[in-house]
């Protein structure tokens, strides 16, 4: 599973190319892997609070529950390196509270995707978060983006 999000782009020349007069770049981030030897927990990452694990991932509904615990000896997860204006980790938990509408700083690869054939082939670029960090927190607390975003009680551990 990958977490998706569009991020708007400040004015700035040449940067990226303007579509409908937004200025936006799909980022995206890997929320569980596969496990392996090469990527099994290291001892820094056994440590944190459960809401980092595969036990205390927030989920909303009793399926994503279901569906994560079957993925739960051959997955691991990959919390997001969010942290906020003070160097802080942000918690899974609290990601739309403490991004959605902030001003960041996003460290990415980028991917490039060329779709379709000459002369009608069109490229997409997406970056792949590896950090961020807040440097202006949301003025506002954020509203729920989509009617899927779950509510705080229920992401209590099981």
């Amino acid at each position: 599973m990958r977490a998706v999000c569009h991020i708007q782009i400040p004015e700035c020349q040449g940067l990226l190319s303007s579509e409908n007069g937004s200025r936006r770049m799909m980022f995206r981030h890997a929320v569980f892997k596969p496990l392996m030897d090469a990527n099994a927990y290291m001892e820094d990452e056994l440590a944190l609070a459960s809401q980092y694990c595969m036990e205390g991932w927030c989920v909303g509904s009793t399926a994503a529950r279901t569906a994560l615990n079957t993925i739960r000896e051959s997955h691991r997860t990959r919390p997001l390196q969010a942290y906020d204006m003070h160097g802080a980790l942000i918690p899974p938990s609290e990601y739309v509270q403490k991004l959605h509408g902030a001003v960041v700083v996003v460290r990415f690869n980028v991917a490039a995707y060329v779709f379709g054939q000459v002369p009608k082939h069109r490229h997409r670029f997406v970056g792949d978060v590896t950090y961020i960090r807040v440097l202006v927190p949301p003025t506002a607390p954020s509203a729920p983006v989509s009617t899927r975003v779950p509510a705080q009680e229920e992401c209590a551990c099981p």
